[in-house]
């Protein structure tokens, strides 16, 4: 099974998209923020990390990428924002998507094949 952690900290989103991806049969672990993201790194393997990068408090999402890239080789790090791209300093090695996504463009830019029919 594919796993993968979600790291946001709308409660709503992360809800729908571990319920989402769950049912495609990925195994997905939602956290709210950098520190309970870590915890989790250390504890055990991901295929990939979603992170949002205006995390409510403490680390944020760009750092807390460029922390995943540097410890964790091979995960594939996603960072999601709805706010201008050409402001932020995104890591080598992540990939932007902007929200609103469709669950085929997270899993693709994840790596995951989405299969041919998916949730909106």
């Amino acid at each position: 099974m594919r796993s993968l952690l979600f790291v946001d900290d709308n409660d709503l989103l992360a809800e729908t998209v571990v319920m989402a991806l769950g049912n495609l049969g990925l195994e997905v672990a939602a956290v709210q923020n950098a520190e309970h993201a870590l915890t989790l790194l250390n504890e055990r393997r991901v295929d990939a990390a979603v992170i949002d990068v205006h995390l409510g408090d403490g680390t944020g999402g760009i750092e807390l990428a460029r922390q995943v890239l540097e410890s964790n080789p091979g995960v594939a790090v996603v960072l999601t924002t709805a706010y201008a791209m050409p402001e932020l300093d995104i890591p080598e090695g992540a990939t932007v998507l902007e929200k609103p996504y469709r669950f085929g463009d997270l899993l693709l830019a994840a790596g995951h094949q989405p299969p041919s029919e998916l949730p909106s």
